[in-house]
């Protein structure tokens, strides 16, 4: 194969609406041969090689009908907190109370977690984080998340998450993945597609089951696979 043959990895899709303002212009991917899928949004920033890391929570959490969305956001804080290194310091919060299954341009502009009076100060939602992290002056480094499920539902919509903030190096770690700042990346991007897929399979498994768990008085609809996991409150929203 020559390499006029080789394609080149195509820019992660434009999120409509976003602020011109805080566009910068970013290289898109070398000619690797590769998909999209395959190409790891995990390698490390310099900016993690500091002595302190300026972090940004994303979270998201699904509707009251769902889970507590109050308990959900504070529990997925909390496990960021205990995953990410000692050095590291958490210095906003972008959380959304809405479904990971809507498209990634409505994402983020509901005002769903007002009602809930969520304990923890709100810099905005994920939309607020993808036009910040562009900006020169952003405030954080790296982004975590409790788990990939919690960016979004939908392959597509995390990847093009995922391969916006890496554009503006600014890595997303997760909290339910192993944070390496070296080692083998493509062991980790094995780990983050296969967490993607399965977040995407839940979900899809949950709406084609239409089968209803009771659990400490919530209701899960679908998947059969809940009565050995129904600990895990997140795998539904």
């Amino acid at each position: 194969m020559t390499s006029d043959d080789m394609t080149v990895n195509p820019p992660a899709p434009v999120v409509p609406g976003r602020s011109a303002s805080l566009s910068v212009t970013v290289p898109v991917s070398g000619p690797s041969g590769l998909s999209d899928y395959a190409v790891s949004p995990l390698g490390v920033p310099a900016a993690v090689l500091r002595d302190e890391v300026r972090v940004a929570f994303l979270g998201r959490t699904s509707t009251e009908d769902q889970q507590d969305p109050r308990q959900s956001m504070m529990r997925q804080l909390g496990n960021c907190k205990t995953a990410i290194p000692e050095s590291w310091v958490i210095v906003a919060h972008f959380y959304d109370v809405e479904s990971g299954r809507i498209e990634l341009d409505a994402r983020g502009h509901g005002t769903g977690y007002e009602r809930f009076a969520i304990p923890i100060a709100r810099d905005g939602g994920v939309a607020d984080l993808l036009d910040e992290v562009a900006h020169p002056g952003r405030r954080f480094d790296v982004v975590i998340c409790e788990s990939v499920s919690r960016v979004a539902r939908r392959t597509f919509e995390g990847l093009s998450i995922e391969r916006e903030l890496e554009r503006c190096e600014a890595s997303l770690f997760a909290a339910n993945e192993p944070i390496m700042l070296s080692g083998s990346r493509a062991q980790r991007i094995l780990q983050r597609r296969i967490n993607q897929s399965v977040a995407e399979y839940e979900v899809l498994n949950t709406l084609e089951s239409g089968k209803t768990l009771r659990h400490n008085g919530k209701s899960y609809v679908g998947c059969s696979y809940l009565h050995n996991a129904v600990d895990d409150h997140s795998r539904l929203a």
